[in-house]
This record gives C-alpha cells, structure tokens and sequence, in this order.
C-alpha cells in the first residue's frame, strides 16, 4: 500500500543541502578520528588562541584611545 509522501524522506532536504556546502566534512572526519582527550587539548589551544587575540585587540584599542587622546591635547595646546 502507497503512503502519501513516504518517499520524500529518502530526497534530501533542500534546506540541509544547502547548508552542508559551507561545512569542511573533513575536518569533522579528521576530528573524529581524535581521543577525547585529544579533542579536549584542541579545544583548549583553540581557546587559548580566542583569549590571546581579544587581549591583543584591547591593547591596540586601548593604545589607539591614548594615541587619540595625545593627538587631540597636542591640537588643543597649538590653539592656545
């Protein structure tokens, strides 16, 4: 007995094709093929990574606002 829409499962999902484009399958296959504790080392240098990049973009806003800062006292005292 045919069921209405019971082939459709065995289609693929337009939407989930289209989002499987953006996504480098190998590297969840090489990810897979890690320990745990290998993925967790990963993970870990992975966030250390993210910590050393935010902290070198909060220095260089911060020296970019003293730069900032000078340059405006230096512009305000050639007015005097």
């Amino acid at each position: 007995m045919d069921v209405p829409g019971a082939d459709s499962s065995e289609l693929p999902d337009p939407v989930i094709e289209w989002y499987k484009r953006g996504v480098d399958r190998s590297l969840i296959r090489e990810n897979r093929l890690k320990t745990h504790e290998e993925r967790l080392l990963s993970l870990q240098g992975m966030q250390a990574f993210v910590e050393e990049v935010r902290a070198a973009g909060k220095a260089m806003r911060r020296r970019n606002s003293l730069e900032a800062t000078a340059e405006l006292e230096s512009i305000r005292e050639e007015r005097r």
